[in-house]
């Protein structure tokens, strides 16, 4: 039997888990706001505990396969709004990436400077880039809450050109809010290990056994399912709470060899801001305090642990990671290097 990593990335078209009694119930949901109370528990009925990570996308939204491998169409109440982009062959191999967290910390950093460099944002990274003047040539964002409630800086961070990976409840919100997007940009799925796009979940002792056999994925916990790493994106990223976590996967994969990683603060200060770009009552709600020794800490330590052919190293002078588990540089240094 195919492991669910097989089938992920070598299978064309992936074969989708879902039964014809689901796909006739989920097109007679599709009118209703997904949004709803009604929605929301009739999606639960629909997709069923193993398919639940779906419900968030709502009815209406729907993936399907083109002939292109890692490349889907994507479809709101049966009308097709666009196509997503496959992962890029190209491989950045000795090049430096920028990876453009959003603590407060930046709000001390003079990031103009990053003009010309290889960016890769992540959430709210474009407030900040628009700031400086920077365009980012990447963008990664898998948060809901953030496509939600911060459309306006998905759009930034689309129509500036950068190459986005969002996942596919990402994707879904951009239907419902903002379709014209699709036509504005490149958007390539980002799946997160076991939330995969009409793929059953696995129990947690189920996911162990498939990654420990293959060489691919990292899971040295069967209790900790959200602490891994993936040396290959086609077969998803282990998420950790943490979308810069997602981005490191990613800078590897693309074959850098340094990665800087700014206002990766992680709630240094208790008492002040989480973001760069907001505060106050204008900020969303944030989970850091009980993620980071459940599942943030655990996963950078892991990290630190591989032998990986890329050097991931914070700017943040602020960052709350200690320096036995992410090197940590002044952002002068690191441009210094740069500039040698």
């Amino acid at each position: 039997m195919n492991s669910v990593f097989t089938t992920i990335s070598e299978k064309h078209p992936r074969p989708l888990q879902l039964s014809t009694w689901q796909t006739l119930l989920l097109r007679t949901l599709q009118p209703l706001n997904p949004s709803s109370r009604l929605s929301r528990k009739l999606l639960r009925t629909a997709y069923g505990k193993k398919l639940k990570h779906m419900c968030q996308a709502g009815a209406a939204f729907q993936l399907t396969p083109t002939s292109t491998p890692q490349a889907w169409n994507i479809h709101w109440k049966g009308r097709k709004l666009g196509t997503t982009s496959p992962f890029p062959n190209k491989k950045f191999t000795g090049k430096t990436l920028w990876i453009l967290a959003t603590g407060p910390s930046t709000n001390s950093q003079d990031l103009s400077q990053l003009q010309g460099m290889d960016v890769m944002g992540v959430n709210g990274a474009p407030a900040v880039c628009q700031k400086h003047g920077v365009t980012p040539k990447f963008f990664v964002s898998t948060d809901p809450d953030f496509f939600e409630h911060r459309m306006h800086l998905v759009a930034l961070a689309v129509e500036s050109g950068a190459h986005c990976f969002f996942s596919s409840n990402g994707i879904s919100k951009i239907c419902q809010h903002a379709p014209h997007l699709f036509s504005k940009g490149t958007i390539t799925l980002l799946e997160t290990v076991n939330r995969f796009y009409g793929i059953k979940q696995l129990t947690p002792q189920q996911l162990f056994q498939q990654a420990a056999a293959d060489h691919d994925m990292v899971l040295p916990d069967a209790s900790q399912h959200k602490v891994g790493w993936s040396h290959n994106l086609l077969k998803g990223v282990f998420a950790s709470n943490t979308v810069t976590y997602s981005a490191c996967q990613l800078a590897c994969w693309l074959g850098y060899k340094t990665v800087n990683i700014l206002g990766m603060d992680l709630g240094a200060s208790p008492d002040g801001p989480v973001r760069a770009y907001e505060q106050g009552d204008q900020a969303r709600p944030s989970k850091l305090e009980e993620s980071y020794n459940v599942s943030i800490l655990p996963a950078f330590e892991l990290m630190a642990s591989l032998n990986l052919p890329t050097i991931c190293q914070t700017l943040s002078p602020h960052s709350r990671l200690p320096e036995t588990v992410i090197p940590k540089k002044s952002y002068e240094t690191a441009l210094d290097d740069i500039r040698a």
